[in-house]
C-alpha cells in the first residue's frame, strides 16, 4: 500500500515515543538518536524509490555538489540543502 499508511520502518520510527517521558540529558541524548534513526530511514526510503525508478544517488545529485579540495589534494563532494531538494524534484519523488 502506497501513501505513507502501511507499517512500513519509517512510520514505525516516526511513530516512536523518543523518550518524552525522560528528563535532562537522557531525554537530549534519546531526541538526539531519534532524529538519526528518523533520518537513516528517510534515506533508506529514497534509496528505495531511487532502485524503483532506476536511477543513482550519484547520477542524480553529481550536477548539485560543489567540490571541495582539502590540502591533502583529497576532494569531497558537498551538497547544500537546495542542491538536495532540487534533486529531489528531479527524481519525482514526493512521498518519503
Amino acid at each position: 500500500m502506497r501513501g505513507g499508511r502501511e507499517n512500513s520502518p519509517l512510520s514505525d520510527v516516526l511513530n516512536r515515543s523518543a523518550g518524552r517521558t525522560m528528563g535532562g540529558t537522557r531525554k537530549k541524548s534519546l531526541d538526539e538518536e531519534h532524529m538519526l534513526d528518523v533520518a537513516e530511514a528517510i534515506f533508506i526510503k529514497m534509496a528505495d524509490l531511487l532502485t524503483e525508478k532506476g536511477r543513482s544517488v550519484r547520477g542524480i545529485f553529481t550536477k548539485y555538489a560543489q567540490p571541495e579540495i582539502f590540502p591533502d589534494r583529497s576532494v569531497l563532494e558537498l551538497l547544500s540543502p537546495k542542491g538536495f531538494l532540487e534533486g529531489i524534484k528531479e527524481v519525482g519523488i514526493k512521498d518519503l
